[in-house]
């Protein structure tokens, strides 16, 4: 359990911080006057510069559109490749930065007219959460239309562009993507650390049980060891029968752990339709290093205790 909760809260840090990464700007509102005076406002009294491009995409409840003039415009200031659906086709887009990908369609209906998909565009300028679509200019979109304006600053700091969004903090409609991924930063560490540390506490208990029920074995093993050693036992091999008896008492343990921690994961990940995969494989491999760890310690006492009691020189 242990392995899963710490693997839990940080595969959702990773997956919010990994989303926000791949936003190509650095503020967005809406394009109403109040919003786009008040992020303008903000820039200017804390001295940074920024270039800024407004966007119109329709929605409805099926897909999400914009017109190649619309998207070629954002797309231009972030550096990203301009797309130019011939007619009567459209471009499929996909969000970059996630593993959840909009099943891929092969034609896109828009009023009463068909456009077949030629090519799909991974892309973090607009929010991918159900079909979206580049289409060419001549075709009319119907839908919620939704008017958004984004910023860019090239050459703020990250320290400046944190003091910018907390200071727009108290407008829920812009985002900043500096002091969202600060706050979530700052958010998730109190709760990662009591996480890491409750589950090393249950590692080391449970490396702790087993040591000692190593050593409750102890004065068996040392008269079956020096039974052994007057037979003719090395010192080489009684060390590997012993790193091989405590790998026993220590590693299988360890393999149920896993599998369960494992299971569990799959599950819950499948359940909310999260990808955290690698975020849990990192965490499941450093238990096991520090678990691995542990072993070598515990392996290496345990032997230089049998070795001193049956009287084995040291080599």
């Amino acid at each position: 359990m242990a392995f899963v909760a710490v693997g839990t809260l940080y595969g959702v840090q990773a997956i919010f911080l990994g989303v926000l990464n791949y936003m190509p700007y650095d503020f967005s509102a809406p394009s109403e006057q109040n919003s786009v005076e008040q992020v303008e406002k903000t820039l200017t009294n804390l001295h940074i510069a920024a270039e800024k491009s407004d966007y119109t995409y329709y929605t409805d409840e099926k897909q999400t559109t914009i017109h190649a003039s619309e998207y070629n415009k954002i797309a231009q200031l972030f550096g990203e490749k301009s797309l130019s659906p011939k007619e009567n086709t459209a471009i499929q887009l996909q969000e970059t930065g996630t593993n959840h990908q909009i099943t891929s369609v092969k034609q896109v209906t828009i009023g009463h007219q068909k456009l077949a998909i030629t090519a799909e565009q991974s892309t973090g300028i607009l929010p991918v959460y159900q079909g979206t679509f580049v289409v060419p200019d001549a075709i009319p979109l119907k839908g919620t239309a939704t008017n958004n304006t984004v910023w860019v600053t090239r050459h703020a700091s990250e320290k400046q562009k944190i003091k910018a969004g907390e200071t727009l903090a108290d407008n829920p409609m812009i985002t900043s993507v500096a002091y969202t991924k600060d706050t979530t930063l700052k958010g998730y560490a109190p709760m990662l650390f009591i996480g890491i540390f409750i589950s090393l506490v249950f590692l080391v208990s449970a490396g702790s049980f087993l040591y000692f029920r190593l050593y409750s074995d102890l004065a068996n093993d040392t008269q079956k060891y020096r039974m052994i050693f007057r037979l003719g036992l090395s010192r080489k091999e009684l060390k590997k029968m012993i790193y091989r008896q405590v790998g026993i008492l220590f590693f299988i343990p360890l393999l149920v752990a896993l599998a369960h921690s494992v299971v569990a994961l799959i599950a819950m990940y499948h359940i909310f339709s999260l990808s955290m995969q690698g975020a849990a494989i990192q965490v499941l491999i450093l238990f096991v290093c520090v678990y691995t760890l542990y072993y070598f310690v515990a392996s290496r006492l345990y032997f230089q205790s049998i070795a001193t009691s049956i009287g084995m020189a040291q080599k």
